[in-house]
């Protein structure tokens, strides 16, 4: 009586799980198919705004949400070192200047040797004229006029010394000037590269430093661009960038925003990859976009298939290119399939053998 109690009961745990056998049936739904790819969204001609030297930040003339034109003043920077050169190349200048000018004490103490060597040699060249009409009359000797002839000749390169001496002093002065002016100038406009301005014209998105920090020219100091016109740049893996194509739709949420579905199209697709993240770079624009904070990151999924009424079961029901199938009520066995689009949840069947309604089982335990 014990062994046909236990033959009912297992006969009964038989028929159950038969029964209840996990399965479902094919359903005809829209599928599509995607590539998901990752990275931030960012306005349309975002410039980001850098020192060319490095310097103490004294004041600044913007705030987030301002808009700014072209030329804007937006950082002013302090460095005591470049103070000084400015000032010692300006007075360079200034004493440059005035020795050039006609009255200069410079060009003046020339002047002065010039008179007086116009003085000797015109007196030189008259006392050599007399001795020589002297001469002619026999009233001194040929020593008394030869002596007469070097004074002459001697006050003579003096005088024409002294004016080369004035033209060449002149050149030299001028030289100085064109020098001074240039190094002043130099210094001038590296002093110019402690008041930074703006490269373009748009919103301020970002303003970094505050007064009194220290930045160097590796240091991004804020962020200019479109205020309601944005562009993803998305990651994507080089296996699947062979399926991406321009005009692409692609799905996206931003982390800021929340659970938010937004729309975008992919616009480019870079032909070679980043030697940093060994990923692909696309772009995608965003037409009805409307947000308040940038940078933020970005989960998409790319569509690069869709289509309806096609047959599909869950992809758990999937194992490898096989699906269960039970004929006639026997026991599921697996079989060999044609499939389509899939995606993380669903996947197409091809197989003409597998119509809607037809029961799916899981992988019998």
């Amino acid at each position: 009586m014990k062994s046909f109690f236990s033959f009912l009961i297992l006969s009964i745990l038989i028929l159950s799980c038969s029964e209840n056998q996990d399965y479902i049936t094919v359903q005809k739904k829209t599928i599509v198919e995607t590539v998901f790819a990752s990275g931030i969204v960012k306005p349309h001609n975002l410039v980001e705004i850098h020192s060319s030297v490095t310097g103490i930040v004294t004041s600044i003339h913007i705030s987030e949400g301002d808009s700014v034109s072209k030329g804007s003043i937006l950082f002013d920077l302090k460095s005591n070192g470049n103070e000084f050169l400015v000032n010692s190349a300006q007075a360079n200048r200034t004493f440059a200047d005035n020795a050039s000018a006609l009255n200069s004490p410079q060009l003046a103490t020339v002047q002065v040797d010039i008179l007086a060597a116009s003085q000797r040699f015109s007196y030189d060249s008259s006392l050599f004229t007399k001795k020589q009409q002297l001469f002619k009359a026999k009233a001194i000797s040929s020593q008394e006029l030869e002596t007469s002839r070097l004074s002459f000749q001697t006050s003579k390169a003096q005088f024409n010394s002294s004016k080369l001496r004035l033209e060449s002093t002149k050149r030299s002065l001028l030289r100085d000037k064109s020098v001074s002016k240039a190094q002043y100038n130099v210094a001038k406009s590296s002093a110019d590269n402690f008041r930074i301005s703006s490269l373009t014209s748009g919103y301020v998105w970002s303003v970094i430093p505050k007064i009194g920090a220290n930045i160097s020219p590796s240091q991004t100091i804020a962020l200019i661009g479109a205020k309601n016109s944005f562009l993803l740049t998305l990651d994507v893996e080089p296996s699947d960038i062979g399926l991406i194509k321009v005009g692409q739709k692609v799905v996206f949420t931003i982390d800021a925003v929340g659970d938010s579905i937004f729309q975008g199209y992919v616009s480019s697709i870079s032909s070679s990859i980043d030697d940093k993240t060994q990923m692909y770079e696309i772009e995608v624009e965003t037409p009805n976009l409307s947000i308040t904070t940038i940078k933020s990151s970005i989960e998409a999924n790319i569509i690069i298939a869709e289509k309806k009424n096609a047959k599909v079961i869950p992809r758990k029901y999937l194992y490898g290119t096989n699906i269960y199938i039970s004929k006639n009520g026997d026991k599921p066995i697996l079989t060999p399939v044609k499939i389509g689009l899939k995606n993380f949840e669903m996947v197409e069947i091809l197989e003409a053998s597998v119509s809607e309604g037809t029961k799916i089982y899981q992988k019998p335990l």
